[in-house]
Formats: structure tokens, C-alpha cells, sequence
């Protein structure tokens, strides 16, 4: 059964592993049932009916649908569960909850579907959301506006959900210009103590593998930072870059090793390597240039790929999303949500796709912090509106003028095999000093 096309606002949330990037990959993937037509911002809230268990984030989004409501909550459902949603209890965790919300002009009152949903006017997590995209959207029951039913919800509901601000990331595929960057690139960005850790966890995952030493394949070098760390190590490396500039301080550093020059996916080299890695590298490429890439990797490599990447849950908790205005809608354009992530490997031919977390948190010099910030050491500081730059540079000053900078050095390994089970066995190192997540 089909209708004409009506509007339909769906609702997602969820606080478990990436919620962020499960909402956002939810929304995408939920396009499905019709045309995407507008996104919310994220909103974090307190958790509703079950208060012991760790913040949610929530989002709405509106659709163009022709389907009947039954087969939007098959939609709903399916896509729920290859985000990995599970059985839990009623109003506990989630790692993904898709709810329909209101189709317009329509009521429902099955057993598993009432439309508009059950608790919609009780919900500030669902409802300012909605109210942001589509404020005259009515409940076809009464005809009561959204906007008329956030103004009657009690104040602490609607101050449990907080705002974060441009949050979408819809800015599409943002280019580094690194042959602008790497000027001061390797005095800005040494190696330091955490991703030395984050190394160890690479190396565990794709380089001690092969009886004889691991041929492996560096994934976007740079100036060769891991690629040296690597070679240290007794692995025998080929860098490969785009950027002409980042090899050029490479091969000064190490002129007897192998860097190739070639931009992703046609630069992956055709020969066949025991692993490979890529360290922050994923979020300059466009998803197709993604899916190519990892295409033509799964065909090269006869052991794991490791990709070292930011989850979107990190930046939501970053300071910097309260600093430097754009930020979140920055990195969240640029960087995969780990879902996202993972699905893009499975769908490139990989047999298991699993995930480590490597954790450290240290407090930071806010003097050389600053420093760094002003030369731009972040790419994300090279793609950012100029003005918002500036704005945010202000209010870091006066950020650390009140407090000290604790960096929270949370990073993403997801370890992509094409031999199936064999990602499991993944061991992740773990100093004394590292606190796990």
C-alpha cells in the first residue's frame, strides 16, 4: 500500500558507544522511505524514565514518503538493528532508537505503531528538535502546532535538552591544502607520547603478523611521522601521499625508504602488503572516494587494515565545541561516524570489522597550546570560516585565563580484516598511564 507523498518527522536518539554518529548515520540511512528534506541539530539530554545511565543525544529529521506507516517502521526497524540495536529494557540504552514521530495528516493507533507517537507531548528530547525544522508541523488530532506544544512542555523539560549549535555536518567534503600546511607541520605536530600509544595499538593490529618483518602500507604518510615510528620497529614501510610538499619532508627524513606520490583511491599501489594503517587520514576523503579506496586496499593486503579516526562523540565532548563556533560543523562534515565507518568496510569486501579505543588524558601547557592553535597545527583550523577562527581564538584566550587544558587524547582504531574472525583477536596496548574508555 502507497499514499500520496506526506511529510513524515522522524525522531533518534541514542547514548551508547558513537551515539552522535549513529544518529547521523540513522538519519542518511533512513532515507530509504523518501526525500531527506531537513536535518536537526543534535541536542544532548538528560536520560527520561531511567536516570542512572549516561546522557542521550537525539535529533529529528523530515522526510518526503509515499509509504504506508507500516512500512516506515519497517524501515525504522531495520535500520536500527544494523546499527547494532538490541533488546534492552524499556527507556534504558541505546545504541540506536528510531521513532516516528508525526506523518502528517495521518493517525495511527496499532499495537506496536501509534501515530503521532504515544509520549510525543511529554518529550522535550523529541520535540525541540522537531520544533527547530518544523515548527508548524501539527498534530493531526487537535491541529496543536509543534511550536505550541514545546511552549507548553514544563521548563525542566525543555531545559534538559541542550542545544549544540551547528551541529548538522552538511558541509560536504572539505580539502586540506597541505602544501600550505606542511610548512610548519612537523614542529607543530611531533610525535608525541599518545600517539606513540596509538601506535603500539596500530602496530598490534596489522604489523606482528607475518613471520618475516611486515611489509606495510602507511595510508596517507604525511611527513612520515608513523611511517618512521614503523621502521623503527623493524617494519619495512611504504609511505603513500597526495600532497607533494608532506613528501617532500619525508624523503629528507628517511631518503632511503619508499614514499609514493598519488592522491586517493588511484594512488594505492598494486602491490601486496602483510597490513596497512592509516592515521587520521579517513575525513579527507569524499564516502566514494572512501569506498573506492577500500576497495582496492581489500585486494592488496593479505592482513588487517587499521584506521586510527575521531568518533563524532569526541567532538561533541570537546572543548572546542563550546569555543570555536563551526567547529562541530566542521569535523562532523569531515569525519565518518564510526557506524558509517564500519559499514563502508563491510561493504568494500572485509570480512570482520571491530573497534579499540585508545584513551589518555593529560593536562596541557596552555601557553604551548595556544601557540599551536595560532599555527593552525589542526587541519580542522585550515577549513574553518575564517571569522569563526578568529572568534574562537578569543574565546580560548579567555577560556584558559579560568581553567587548565586537559587534553582528552581519545582515539578510534577500527581494524578492518579480510580474513574472517581473525580481527577479533586484535590485542590493544595499555600503559599504566592510559585510561580506558
Amino acid at each position: 500500500m502507497t499514499l500520496g507523498l506526506r511529510r513524515v518527522a522522524l525522531g533518534f536518539g541514542a547514548n551508547l558507544d558513537d551515539a552522535p554518529g549513529a544518529i547521523h548515520t540513522a538519519i542518511e540511512r533512513m532515507a530509504v522511505i523518501g526525500k531527506l528534506v531537513e536535518r536537526s541539530d543534535l541536542y544532548r539530554t538528560a536520560p527520561w524514565g531511567v536516570v542512572d545511565q549516561p546522557a542521550f543525544y537525539n535529533a529529528a529529521a523530515l522526510y518526503e514518503s509515499a509509504l504506508a506507516p507500516p512500512e516506515i517502521l519497517a524501515a525504522c526497524k531495520r535500520v536500527e538493528r544494523t546499527l547494532g540495536r538490541v533488546a534492552s529494557y524499556r527507556w534504558g540504552p541505546r545504541a540506536i532508537d528510531v521513532d516516528v514521530l508525526v506523518i502528517e495528516g495521518l493517525v495511527v493507533d496499532e499495537f506496536d505503531l501509534q501515530v503521532p507517537h504515544a509520549q510525543l507531548r511529554r518529550r522535550g528530547f523529541a520535540l525541540m528538535p522537531l520544533a527547530e525544522i518544523a515548527p508548524t508541523m501539527v498534530d493531526p488530532r487537535d491541529g496543536a502546532s509543534v511550536a505550541a506544544l514545546v511552549a507548553a512542555l514544563p521548563a525542566h523539560e525543555r531545559e534538559s535538552a541542550a542545544r549544540l549549535v551547528r551541529s548538522r555536518g552538511m558541509l560536504g567534503t572539505l580539502r586540506t591544502n597541505y602544501e600550505t600546511a606542511a610548512a610548519d607541520y612537523d614542529r607543530l605536530r611531533p610525535l608525541s607520547d599518545d600517539e606513540k600509544l596509538l601506535a603500539q595499538t596500530l602496530e598490534a593490529a596489522c604489523g606482528m603478523r607475518a613471520p618475516h618483518p611486515a611489509r606495510l602500507l602507511d595510508v596517507g604518510c604525511g611527513t612520515g611521522r608513523y611511517a618512521l615510528w614503523f621502521a623503527g620497529r623493524g617494519a619495512v614501510v611504504t609511505g603513500v601521499d597526495g600532497s607533494p610538499a608532506m613528501l617532500t619532508r619525508a624523503r629528507a627524513k628517511a631518503p632511503e625508504m619508499r614514499w609514493l606520490e598519488g592522491r586517493l583511491p588511484a594512488g594505492v599501489p598494486p602491490d601486496r602488503f602483510d597490513g596497512a594503517y592509516s592515521a587520521f587520514v579517513v575525513h579527507h576523503l569524499s564516502a566514494s572516494e572512501r569506498r573506492e579506496t577500500f576497495a582496492r586496499l581489500r585486494r592488496s593486503l593479505d592482513g588487517p587494515l587499521a584506521i586510527a579516526t575521531f568518533s563524532h562523540r569526541y567532538f561533541c565532548e570537546h572543548p572546542f565545541a563550546g569555543i570555536f563556533p563551526g567547529f562541530l560543523d566542521v569535523e562532523l562534515s569531515r569525519f565518518p561516524s564510526i557506524p558509517a565507518l564500519r559499514g563502508e568496510l563491510l561493504d568494500a569486501g572485509f570480512a570482520g570489522v571491530t573497534v579499540q579505543r585508545v584513551r589518555t588524558r593529560k593536562e596541557q601547557d596552555g601557553e604551548r597550546l595556544l601557540e599551536r592553535v595560532e599555527g593552525k597545527f589542526l587541519s580542522t583550523f585550515h577549513v574553518m570560516a575564517a571569522e569563526d577562527f578568529a572568534a574562537g581564538l578569543v574565546a580560548l584566550r579567555a577560556w584558559l585565563r579560568e581553567r587548565r587544558y586537559v587534553l582528552d587524547f581519545d582515539v578510534s582504531v577500527v581494524v578492518a580484516d579480510p580474513v574472517p574472525g581473525r580481527a577479533e583477536e586484535a590485542v590493544e596496548s595499555e600503559p599504566a598511564d592510559a585510561e580506558r574508555g
